[in-house]
């Protein structure tokens, strides 16, 4: 009786052990499934924002080119921060668009930073085509 209450012991902790862990979430890979909005908008605002930056590296003649620079990124913020909190994010996206927008339209930028630039714009507004309508 011990013996196969021990064995029976044995066999359910290995069995439990041999089970993924039951915390509440189901658990995915990222790599074969797209992530869900929330994780789209939060990657999309770091791709332009970091683009953003490099961008504002490059040395430039013009002081306008860096206060657009800080406006654009600074309508980024808002719009991550709005979407984090779970706000309503439509009137701080269309800002941060426009802020980009005019980034790409005024300052001096080298071919490459212009080309992430439009990218990441053209990704803002379907963005808000996908998830804001």
């Amino acid at each position: 009786m011990v013996n196969s209450l021990l064995c029976t012991t044995l066999f359910l902790g290995w069995n439990a052990a041999a089970q993924p862990p039951v915390t509440g979430y189901t658990q995915r890979d990222l790599k074969s499934q797209p992530p869900d909005a929330y994780q789209s908008g939060l990657l999309l605002m770091r791709q332009a924002k970091t683009d953003l930056d490099r961008a504002a590296k490059n040395p430039t003649p013009n002081p306008g080119d860096h206060y657009r620079f800080a406006t654009a990124h600074g309508e980024l913020d808002r719009f991550q921060q709005a979407w984090e909190d779970g706000s309503d994010t439509r009137s701080q996206l269309n800002d941060a668009i426009s802020h980009l927008q005019l980034v790409l339209d005024w300052n001096h930028l080298s071919p490459d930073s212009r080309d992430l630039l439009a990218a990441d714009l053209e990704r803002l507004r379907d963005f808000r085509v996908e998830h804001l309508n």
